[in-house]
């Protein structure tokens, strides 16, 4: 059994890989201290951002501010930090950013597998 993969090959880099995974149409990818995480299951930013403001922000949540005083965050305040976090990538802005920065998000989330250039010729 033959299996067929188109390799996406960057020879400046010298790198290729193919995509394991379904290919979203817009990749909606949060990026924060603590990691990449990937939301490209939702149709759009803000439904992303609505997504990731539920999983920290409540009401009553507690925030300090440039001064250091406490307040309540209203969520219009906490849908914007989490909308500040995510970033949309077409197909083609996934590809170039994999291979500007070896695999980039698309390694990190398991969207692709690097591949060996010597295999392949």
């Amino acid at each position: 059994m033959v299996t067929q993969k188109t390799v996406y090959y960057f020879p400046k880099f010298d790198d290729a890989f193919f995509f394991v995974k379904e290919i979203p149409e817009i990749f909606f990818i949060q990026t924060v201290e603590s990691g990449t995480f990937d939301y490209s299951h939702c149709s759009s930013l803000d439904e992303a951002a609505e997504e990731i403001t539920s999983e920290w922000w409540e009401p009553g949540y507690l925030a300090a501010d440039d001064d250091g005083e406490m307040y309540e965050m209203p969520y219009e305040e906490a849908f914007e930090q989490s909308m500040d976090t995510l970033t949309a990538y077409t197909l083609y802005e996934a590809v170039d950013k994999a291979f500007s920065n070896n695999g980039s998000f698309l390694d990190a989330l398991g969207y692709i597998e690097m591949v060996d250039i010597d295999v392949i010729e």
